[in-house]
């Protein structure tokens, strides 16, 4: 039992390894929070810490965190998330089969995302995300289908992701748990019961408040104007926003809607402000839209897997089309996105990263042992271990035995030779040898000195260590 306690203790002190709690790269929670207020700076201190590790191909760079859809005050609240609705199975997840039926999927094809820091349990995820796998003993919140989907399991944690396949118009449109449809009759998308809540939910997605300036909904309109189709219209729009604002990691607010503010006159903000133009515009020509914030991922590692960082926190739109369904609309400009090559890594820090993912492989398989298996593998490693103390200790032992023993006649000679340089003005240095101490100019000394090592470390006769003798006395004369 004891073992079995020690194992705990490893197991925490390799999550605090992997999942560093080091207040200076904590990871960014611009997109997982309960409210998104549109600041004046956005991840201007961004971290470069990992969040997220995918391996696999995304069909979509944009992974969702929350989405929003009542704003107010500068401020998008709450996360669809804190709303009750019937929940809306994909068809492809495990809850959905019987527990008889519930057998390990095969992830052929499937992307594998690993978070690696502490998200509050948040599941990131493409739009079109239409199967989510849990690993085996893992499961999912699926109630919050709308905002966040959880899982409540400690980092690192990994799942699998399927995307949609089905193109219509040039997007994904069979769409899964993200993507609740707002038409009865789109087969496309999941179906809901609750049409009383979708009403509201779909009044909401609508709505343009009263504090946005009556002059962004007219700019939206003639924007669009000539769009015959809702893809049209919002292409329009984003195109705009795309082309005639400006990216700036700084807009100071003033006393007006910062939304308004953004369009009509300082033209220039980050994602959070492109992001909400575009909603609002969107809904002042009839496109249901909400505010999603999440990260972009683009960063290949080595090995091809896409790495997303705190630094990587984005915002954009995610509109509603008839017959389509959900869309993903972003209408910030490149430049709104963090570059690895304009921004490198710290040199330790892709070092450190390899050494924390090598921790982490050891840290899952040691984690799936066994009591038993564990006890094993340690006295497998403590036998090692003693058995090659024991041949070094006899490695040790028979060098000694066959090293032959200095004549007694030797010690006498040594301290009177020590004794002699003394006289000399000669001062010895414990621990080195006489030849690193005696001038080069000694040369009859340094000659008695190879005949006494030659006599301390050989088999030589009497009658040698009798002439060392006599070449001493004449050098003490």
């Amino acid at each position: 039992q004891s073992l079995w306690a020690y194992r705990g203790s490893i197991m925490a002190m390799g999550a605090r390894f992997i999942s560093s709690a080091a207040s200076s790269n904590a990871v960014q929670n611009n997109s997982v929070g309960d409210t998104a207020q549109l600041s004046s700076s956005f991840a201007a201190n961004a971290s470069t810490t990992r969040l997220l590790r995918v391996q696999g191909a995304l069909s979509d760079s944009h992974l969702r965190a929350a989405a929003f859809d009542v704003y107010k005050d500068g401020t998008w609240v709450p996360p669809l998330s804190k709303r009750t609705m019937k929940a809306a199975l994909p068809r492809e997840t495990n809850e959905e089969k019987p527990d008889a039926e519930r057998t390990r999927r095969s992830t052929v094809g499937a992307a594998k995302f690993t978070v690696l820091r502490d998200t509050g349990g948040v599941v990131f995820l493409p739009l079109n995300a239409w199967a989510i796998l849990p690993e085996e003993g893992q499961g999912f919140d699926w109630d919050r289908f709308q905002g966040p989907v959880k899982i409540d399991e400690p980092t690192p944690v990994s799942y699998y992701v399927i995307d949609s396949r089905k193109e219509a118009y040039d997007f994904l449109t069979e769409q899964g748990p993200l993507a609740v449809s707002l038409e009865q009759t789109n087969k496309e998308v999941p179906a809901v019961e609750d049409w009383d809540q979708l009403a509201q939910t779909r009044a909401a997605l609508m709505t343009v408040p009263p504090e946005i300036d009556p002059q962004v909904t007219q700019l939206a309109r003639d924007i669009a104007r000539g769009g015959v189709t809702q893809a049209e219209k919002a292409a329009k729009i984003v195109d705009y926003l795309f082309t005639t604002n400006k990216y700036s990691l700084e807009f100071v607010r003033g006393s007006q809607d910062p939304i308004s503010d953004f369009v009509l006159n300082k033209k220039g903000g980050h994602c959070q402000y492109f992001a909400s133009a575009a909603t609002m515009m969107l809904r002042s020509v009839g496109i249901p839209a909400r505010y999603v914030t999440g990260y972009y991922a683009h960063e290949r590692d080595d090995d091809g897997a896409t790495i997303v960082r705190g630094r990587d926190a984005h915002a954009w739109t995610e509109a509603y089309f008839r017959g389509i369904g959900w869309v993903r609309l972003d209408a910030t400009p490149p430049s709104g996105r963090a570059d690895p090559a304009v921004s490198p890594l710290p040199p330790y820090q892709k070092s450190l990263e390899r050494a924390q993912d090598a921790f982490a492989r050891v840290r899952n398989w040691f984690g799936n042992l066994t009591q038993l298996q564990i006890l094993g593998i340690v006295v497998v490693i403590l036998t090692l271990w003693g058995l090659e103390r024991w041949r070094q200790n006899r490695k040790i032992a028979r060098k000694r035995a066959q090293t032959p023993l200095p004549p007694p006649q030797l010690a006498p000679l040594a301290r009177r030779f020590e004794r002699l340089l003394a006289k000399r003005g000669i001062t010895l240095v414990a621990g080195r040898p006489w030849s690193e101490t005696l001038p080069d100019e000694l040369q009859n000394e340094r000659g008695w000195v190879e005949g006494y090592n030659r006599a301390r470390f050989d088999e030589v006769e009497d009658s040698e260590i009798r002439e060392l003798e006599q070449e001493l006395r004449k050098l003490e004369k």
